[in-house]
Parts: structure tokens; C-alpha cells; sequence
């Protein structure tokens, strides 16, 4: 795993609860990056334009022992059958994700993202498929035009960086997520949604499970 100190000083660390924010006020030179495993973060490379992020994203994909071994098992995997019930959740989702965007309104775009959300059904059957998962896997594909890195990205954001605990059937892990949000929120804001019995399973179910993608 990459350590943060390494970029140099001046990095801040802020902890809320459970989450940290990293926040730096330069960026690092990528080239840096090409022999180095590198923790994704939102902060980290938010400064990143869309093309070297591309780039960024593949390399990592590449590097990491799973994203190697999904994408080595994605032609397999969309050789093979799923049960009926998950094909129809997918193909009812898929033409709801980005409508409006190019890539996605399009069956060829859309058949592209089926075969995504399919082959991870088959790999991860704990979790399957579940909404949210359709716009995740569909923000990768904007960014990455090769759909064996979307899928191994993919596969390394849910398992190695755990996001697929949100997915899961019992949705703990989503619920704690929801409990730390209403703690960060400001007093008075917190106060206001309590007193019209707003609570954030509400609102955040979407914003958790669709990495924001689906606002």
C-alpha cells in the first residue's frame, strides 16, 4: 500500500469518525506513480484530468493481483449463464443509468454494461447484483474505454477496496455508513431533518451505493 508521507510534507491529514479525508495542496508528478501501487482516493487525484486518470486507473488495474486476475476471467465469465432473475434487474436497470449520455443511450453502450454487471453477479454470488451497482460499474466505463479495465476496476474498487459491503444482503455496513453521515452533518442541519422526521435512509441510500454517481 502506498504510504501518504511519501508525497512530501505538507500533507493533512482530518479524521471524522470513522472516515479520513486526506487533503494535499500540491499535486504529485504521476510519473512517480509507475512503479508503485497508489491508494485511490477521491482527494488524492481529484485534481487529475479525465484522460491521465484514465491512464492512472488502468495502470493500478493492471497492477493489482485482482484486477489481473477478474480481467483474465472476464471472457469466461460472460460465457456463462445467469439465473433469470438477476438478468431481469439488470436489463431494467441499465437503460435508467445516464440516459442522456453518450455510451449509454445506445444498445451497444448498454450491452456493454450488461455483460459488466453480469460477469460480477457471477463472481461475487454472496453479493450479485444489486441498484446502484449500475452506475458505479457505468462511471468506470466513461472513464475507461476498455471494457476488461472497467470490469477489473470494478472488481478492485468492490473487493479490494470493500465497497461491495454496502451490497450486502444484511446492508449493516450500509446502515453504519448512514449513521456516520448524520454525525458529520452540522448541528443545526441534523436538528432540522430530525424535527421533520428525516432520517438518512431517506436520502442516502442512493448517494452511498451509486458512489454519488446517481445525483
Amino acid at each position: 500500500m502506498y504510504n501518504a508521507g511519501a508525497l512530501g510534507s505538507g500533507a493533512g491529514s482530518y479524521s471524522y469518525g470513522d472516515w479520513k479525508v486526506l487533503r494535499y495542496p500540491t499535486l504529485p508528478s504521476l510519473e512517480q506513480y509507475v512503479n508503485v501501487d497508489v491508494q485511490i482516493g477521491g482527494r488524492l487525484f481529484q485534481q487529475v484530468p479525465p484522460k491521465s486518470r484514465s491512464d492512472l486507473w488502468s495502470s493500478l488495474t493492471r497492477k493489482s493481483a485482482t484486477g489481473q486476475a477478474c480481467m483474465m476471467k472476464y471472457p469466461a465469465l460472460q460465457a456463462q449463464n445467469v439465473n433469470a432473475k438477476t438478468c431481469g434487474e439488470i436489463e431494467k436497470d441499465v437503460p435508467r443509468t445516464f440516459p442522456d449520455v453518450p455510451g449509454f443511450n445506445d444498445p451497444t453502450g448498454q450491452r456493454r454494461l450488461v455483460r459488466i454487471l453480469r460477469s460480477y453477479s457471477l463472481l461475487d454470488p454472496e453479493v450479485g447484483y444489486c441498484q446502484g451497482m449500475n452506475f458505479v460499474a457505468g462511471l468506470l466505463l466513461k472513464y475507461l474505454s476498455n471494457e476488461a479495465d472497467a470490469f477489473g476496476t470494478f472488481c478492485v474498487l468492490m473487493m479490494d477496496r470493500n465497497y461491495r459491503e454496502l451490497f450486502l444482503p444484511h446492508m449493516i455496513p450500509l446502515k453504519n455508513r448512514m449513521s456516520q453521515l448524520e454525525r458529520l452533518l452540522p448541528q443545526s442541519i441534523y436538528q432540522k431533518l430530525e424535527g421533520c422526521s428525516i432520517n438518512a435512509a431517506l436520502y442516502a441510500p442512493q448517494w452511498l451505493l451509486s458512489c454519488f454517481a446517481n445525483e
